[in-house]
C-alpha cells in the first residue's frame, strides 16, 4: 500500500514537470514567433514605406508606440467582451456604448499618429504604411492557412484567379483526360 503511494506521487510530480516544461517550450516558442513577426513586419514596412534613414530613426518609435497603445486596446476591449458575454436588457445599453468607445479610442489613436507621422512623413507615405498594414496582415494569415509566396494565391469566390474562369457552362480541365 505504501510502495503503491510511493509510485502515486512519483508519478505525479513527474508529470507536473512535464507540463511545466512543457509551458516554458510554449512561451519560449511564443517570444521566438513574436521576435520573427515583428523583424518580418519592419522588413515588409522598409520595403513598402521606401523610408530614408532619418525618417525610419523618427518613424519606428512613434509606430511602435501606436501599436504598443493599440494592442493594450485590444486586449481590454477582447477582456470586456468576455466579462460581458451575457447582459441584462437594463444594462446593455451602458454596455454597448462602452463597446462603441473601444472603436473611438483607437480612431484617436490613428488620428494621433497621423498628425505626429505629419511632421516628417507625406501624407502619401502614410497612406502606404496604413496599406502596408493591411498587406502584413493579410500576408501572415496567408502564411498561417498555408498559403505560401511561391504557391499562386487563391482567387475569390468560383473562379480560378484573374480572367483564368471557366464559366458556368464550360467545360472542366479534367472533362477533356476523360
Amino acid at each position: 500500500m505504501k510502495l503503491n503511494r510511493i509510485i502515486f506521487a512519483t508519478f505525479t510530480l513527474l508529470m507536473l514537470g512535464s507540463c511545466t516544461e512543457k509551458q516554458t517550450e510554449t512561451k519560449e516558442l511564443n517570444d521566438d514567433d513574436r521576435r520573427l513577426y515583428r523583424s518580418e513586419k519592419i522588413g515588409f514596412f522598409t520595403e513598402q514605406l521606401d523610408l530614408s534613414e532619418n525618417e525610419a530613426i523618427r518613424f519606428w518609435p512613434l509606430y511602435n508606440a501606436y501599436e504598443q497603445s493599440k494592442d493594450s486596446l485590444w486586449k481590454a476591449r477582447r477582456a470586456f467582451l468576455m466579462e460581458h458575454s451575457t447582459v441584462s436588457p437594463n444594462s446593455s445599453g451602458d454596455v454597448l456604448n462602452r463597446f462603441l468607445q473601444f472603436d473611438e479610442e483607437v480612431a484617436q489613436l490613428r488620428s494621433a499618429l497621423v498628425i505626429d507621422l505629419q511632421e516628417f512623413l507625406s501624407d502619401d507615405k502614410i497612406l502606404t504604411m496604413f496599406y502596408a498594414e493591411h498587406q502584413f496582415k493579410h500576408f501572415i494569415l496567408n502564411r498561417i492557412r498555408g498559403r505560401h509566396h511561391d504557391r499562386m494565391p487563391r482567387g475569390r469566390g468560383r473562379g480560378q484567379g484573374r480572367g483564368q474562369g471557366r464559366g458556368r457552362n464550360a467545360p472542366s480541365p479534367h472533362d477533356a483526360q476523360l
